[in-house]
């Protein structure tokens, strides 16, 4: 299938109320969009509504085909459970294999109080039980063929029994013990010191405006935030100075280093809203984002902002979301690697220690020495064909399939060859750069190439350069470049958006983009209905929307109405492409989103 780049640009148009104005009149909007929650209850009690789901769904999704060739599309429960299991809530630790060998009851429970009752130890990382959203590529039907609830949410899998199958679920209970309170924040340097976020709250605070660019090329924000300084809190501790770094570590387990200068604000500004100041940029682990509390959605309770007075824009992946750990070290010392193939990429010691984060892979040696890092058909997608920007992170199996060479080279040019047929999505070669929990020591550093699926000798210490060799020829996708116009504002009636663009990149058939927030203020002086309208550029363009384009996690329909929103007040609306695995038309897929505003 070919890669598809496609960009929705978003502009507002009224409808009239008795105004005297002439404008144009949508579709009636005549029912609500679709939204639910699925509650957790275990060590620890979570709630994630529908597009906390989806967004699950985007890194975890699972599919099952039943007997009678229906296609059922979810997260498997395992990863559920895992939220709430016990007090790590995120990553690759979430699932406590441990309690879960010693067993306890998993009960899945419907809307109308219906369950039935698992046992924890065939849940283990078992992705054939599965939690589905979606019935043959949209969501769950409201009722069954024979009228029983089926929506939101069913238990669907090979092993399960009719009455183990359960629809309507709203909630999942795990018998657990119920965990102790923990501390929001922990600080580590020369003394350890430990915070409620209550007590993070009452420090000095900072609040100025910034935004980041995601690895997508999507701008998020800017939004105004208020922290407290990260200087403010090492000084707690010790303090820091050019001879330390610090290492801030999510609920997760995602981390990220940062160097002393990092710290101090020094890091790329893609663009400011303003005229750019010499002010420095501050760091601040932010708890609220625009004069709220920040939702875990969004990276909450405590996230890393950098920001200042003309609202700059910096790399995504310094924001760390759900901090709960930060640690002084000593000095950090940046390295680049080298990604050569169809194109070149320049991959920073901070961008891979993000990549490590998201898809990092643990591998302990015969020696019981635990490795952890990224496979390496990973950052062979990045350069493995000649994709842009936005879609660099996909691994092409089809160019895989017509065959190349992958060359892992050392600092001193020692290197080993591999086929990419060995290379293709094996999570047993890795590229590492920990070694038990802390960076290489200098005889491997900065980067090792190694994993089980190695012989000894094909081990490559120092690795700083990664070159595709006998490329097959390979084309680029089509791209599209839209105009936006201008927000409406009228006295009684009105909507303003806070981003006027998104690009959800190039998306393959069969695959989905990222969730892509859009919020909506209410500006006028009475509550507003809003419904979405997609303008496609061409026949082809309108017919891809119509068929790829969902809405608070319903396929799109310029009558459904998206969000009803008091005066004064803003709502979220999240948009995601999933492209219809048969789609194969070319061409340039570009279409104007109007929001329609009716009071």
């Amino acid at each position: 299938m070919g890669i598809l780049k496609i960009m929705g640009l978003l502009c507002i148009a009224i409808m009239g109320l008795g105004l005297g104005l002439s404008l144009v009149m949508p579709v009636a909007a005549t029912e609500e969009a679709t939204t639910w929650e699925l509650e957790l209850a275990g060590a620890l009690d979570d709630t994630i509504s529908n597009s906390g789901f989806e967004d699950c769904m985007g890194c975890h999704g699972a599919s099952y085909t039943d007997f009678e060739n229906n296609e059922w599309e979810g997260v498997p429960l395992w990863y559920l459970v895992g939220d709430v299991d016990d007090t790590v809530t995120h990553g690759s630790g979430a699932f406590n294999d441990a309690i879960a060998a010693d067993g306890y009851d998993v009960k899945i429970i419907a809307g109308d109080g219906y369950s039935s009752t698992l046992d924890s130890t065939y849940l283990a990382e078992n992705d054939s039980y599965i939690v589905a959203c979606y019935l043959n590529g949209t969501p769950l039907p409201e009722l069954t063929d024979d009228g029983k609830p089926l929506a939101p949410l069913k238990l669907v899998g090979p092993y399960l029994s009719g009455g183990q199958k359960v629809g309507n679920i709203a909630r999942i209970e795990l018998d657990v013990a119920v965990a102790p309170p923990q501390a929001d924040l922990t600080l580590i340097g020369s003394e350890t010191k430990v915070y409620s976020l209550d007590e993070v709250k009452a420090m000095p605070a900072y609040t100025a405006s910034g935004g980041f660019k995601k690895s997508t090329g999507v701008i998020v924000g800017p939004y105004t935030y208020t922290g407290v300084n990260l200087t403010y809190l090492t000084d707690l501790v010790g303090g820091i100075s050019p001879s330390n770094s610090i290492k801030l570590t999510a609920s997760d387990g995602y981390s990220m280093t940062y160097t002393y200068d990092q710290v101090m604000g020094d890091i790329t500004i893609y663009s400011t809203n303003e005229e750019e100041t010499d002010e420095p940029l501050t760091m601040v682990l932010a708890y609220e984002e625009d004069g709220a509390s920040i939702p875990d959605e969004f990276g909450g309770p405590l996230r890393v902002a950098f920001i200042r007075s003309d609202i700059p824009i910096t790399d995504g992946h310094f924001w760390v979301k759900y901090v709960n750990k930060i640690e002084i070290f000593g000095s950090v010392d940046e390295w680049d690697l080298t990604l050569t193939g169809a194109i070149t990429d320049i991959t920073d010691r901070s961008t891979f220690e993000s990549c490590v984060g998201c898809h990092g892979v643990d591998w302990t040696d015969d020696s019981d020495q635990n490795w952890r890092g990224i496979p390496l058909w990973l950052l062979v997608g990045v350069v493995d064909d000649d994709v842009n920007e936005e879609s660099k992170h996909y691994f092409n199996d089809a160019v895989a399939d017509q065959g190349y060479n992958v060359t892992v080279i050392a600092s001193d040019g020692y290197s080993k060859t591999f086929s990419s047929a060995f290379v293709k999505r094996n999570n047993n070669i890795l590229l590492v750069n920990e070694l038990n929990g802390i960076a290489l020591p200098e005889t491997d550093w900065p980067l090792k190439f190694t994993g089980s699926d190695l012989a000894n000798n094909e081990n490559v210490k120092q690795v700083v350069e990664i070159q595709l060799n006998d490329l097959p020829p390979s084309s680029s996708p089509p791209s599209s470049t839209l105009t936006a116009t201008a927000n409406v504002n009228i006295q009684m009636v009105g909507i303003s958006l806070n981003r006027t663009e998104i690009d959800y990149g190039n998306v393959r058939a069969g695959l989905s983009s990222e969730n892509e927030y859009v919020r909506i203020t209410n500006i006028g002086s009475s509550y507003v209905d809003v419904t979405l309208e997609a303008d496609g550029e061409s026949e082809t363009a309108q017919n891809f929307y119509e068929q790829s384009l969902f809405v608070n996690n319903g396929l799109y329909n310029p009558a459904t109405i998206i969000a009803n929103i008091a005066t004064s007040n803003s709502e979220d609306v999240v948009t995601q492409l999933r492209v219809p695995f048969d789609w194969n038309e070319a061409g340039t897929q570009g279409a104007t989103f109007v929001f329609w505003a009716e009071a």
